[in-house]
Order: C-alpha cells, then sequence, then structure tokens
C-alpha cells in the first residue's frame, strides 16, 4: 500500500512510502546547500531566540519537525531523541556511505547517515553547544521541564572516516533552509529598546522619505527668511534715502 503524509497530518494512498520520505526530508541541491560560519553558528543559539525573539522551544518526537518554525505560535520545535539518533550512528547506519540515499538506509533499517549527523549537530552545535554556558544550562532546563531526553545534554563527539570530507560540521542538506530562516528572523527581529528603534527608524524607507520632506519645508523656510531679510534691507535703504542723516 502507497501513502502520503498530508499538510493535515493524514496520510492518503498517494505515494511509496520511499517517495514519502524523500518529499519529507529532501536534500537540497549542491548550490542550495546551506553553509554556515562560526558567526552565523553562535548568532543561533537557543538563549538568543528566546531572549531576543521570545520564541518558545518546543521538543518534538517527530523528526519531520525538527527545527519547524511555528509563525503563529511562535514556536520552534527541535528533534529532542537524540539517543534514537547516536543508536542509528553507532549501528546500521556506522558503515553506509554518508551521502547514502534514501532507499539504501531505509533498506538497511536506517535513516541516511548524513540526516542523522545534521540533526545532532545543529542541535548539538548550533542551538545548544556545551561550549556555550547559557546555551547548555537552557538545555538541561528544556530536558527537566518537557521531560526530554537526557542524552540532549550528552556530547558524544561521535566521529567516523568520511565525515571530514563529506560534512564539515557547517553545511546543511537537510536542515540548511529551516536554519536560515532562522538566521533571517534574528535579522528582521522587531526593535526593543529605544536605542534599536531609532536605529530601525533611521535606516528606514519611511524616514528617508521623512528627511526628504524635512530638508524642503526646511529649504522653504530658509527661503521665506531670506526674502525677509531682503525686503527688510530694502526699506532700510529706502528709509535712509527718504530720510537722510544730516
Amino acid at each position: 500500500m502507497t501513502y502520503h503524509r498530508s499538510t493535515g497530518g493524514q496520510w492518503t494512498q498517494v505515494d511509496d512510502f520511499v517517495t514519502f520520505m524523500n518529499k519529507t526530508y529532501r536534500q537540497a541541491v549542491h548550490s542550495e546547500v546551506k553553509k554556515l560560519t562560526l558567526a552565523d553558528q553562535n548568532a543561533i543559539r537557543g538563549w538568543k531566540l528566546v531572549k531576543k525573539l521570545d520564541i518558545e522551544l518546543k521538543g518534538t518526537d517527530n523528526l519531520a519537525d525538527h527545527l519547524l518554525y511555528s509563525r503563529q505560535r511562535n514556536t520552534l520545535y527541535f528533534f529532542h531523541h537524540v539517543g534514537f539518533l547516536n543508536a542509528h550512528l553507532q549501528g546500521r547506519a556506522h558503515d553506509i556511505p554518508l551521502d547514502s540515499d534514501m532507499k539504501m538506509c531505509l533498506e538497511m533499517g536506517t535513516l541516511p547517515p548524513l540526516l542523522l549527523f545534521e540533526t545532532i549537530n545543529s542541535l548539538q552545535s548550533v542551538l545548544f553547544p556545551s561550549t556555550d554556558f547559557k546555551a547548555h544550562k537552557m538545555m538541561e532546563r528544556l530536558v527537566r521541564k518537557q521531560d526530554l531526553d537526557p542524552e540532549c545534554n550528552h556530547y558524544a563527539g561521535y566521529k567516523r572516516k568520511d565525515l571530514s570530507p563529506g560534512f564539515d560540521g557547517a553545511q546543511y542538506k537537510y536542515w540548511g533552509e529551516r536554519l536560515e530562516i532562522l538566521q533571517n528572523l534574528l535579522r528582521e527581529r522587531p526593535p526593543t529598546t529605544k536605542w534599536e528603534k531609532w536605529l530601525q527608524w533611521q535606516s528606514s524607507d519611511a524616514n528617508a522619505f521623512a528627511i526628504a520632506i524635512l530638508a524642503l519645508l526646511i529649504s522653504i523656510l530658509v527661503g521665506i527668511v531670506s526674502i525677509g531679510l531682503s525686503a527688510l534691507q530694502v526699506w532700510i535703504a529706502w528709509m535712509a534715502w527718504k530720510y537722510p542723516v544730516n
């Protein structure tokens, strides 16, 4: 039987399972691969999303919802079953080539190693790295309050021989689009302090128009004052001519 997962979360008989999985976990083509610099990764911290955007961070059991941002709920979901990911990476996915396709991996009873690596890396190197004290403490609180997988805070640093050439920890073929959304949210976030609001106003199109109008009004005012001074000088000269001082 063939299935398709609709946007409403229901399954209908449209695609076979491999096609469904490929659609659910679409791998970006080479030109679309998202690469994060260290500065990019440092910017997308879980605690910064909360502090700057008041986003709610919520663990999910659905891998397909990893890094999914709900604008309506202002919530970011992240797949928290790190133990599951590590079990596959150290088990059936261990000897599978990093760039293996979905069909072959499913036949082996696992998911593509690259998908597994990206998921762990986006959690433990981007959102909640152990090197960031605030991020690490936040994950501890989330694990406790939401009853998440305790291995979220266990940084195994699992390695494999083909990891470096195939995945350098900064490029994302599966989750790049969602990471880019988070980057854009942080760049475009509404100003909160008076200083930020002033800076945004200074750089806005509306401000440019307002400055142009203000410049025009100042020019008109200066022109009126100049005409008034000229008229005053003419009147003074006329009075001096009509009533000369002996």
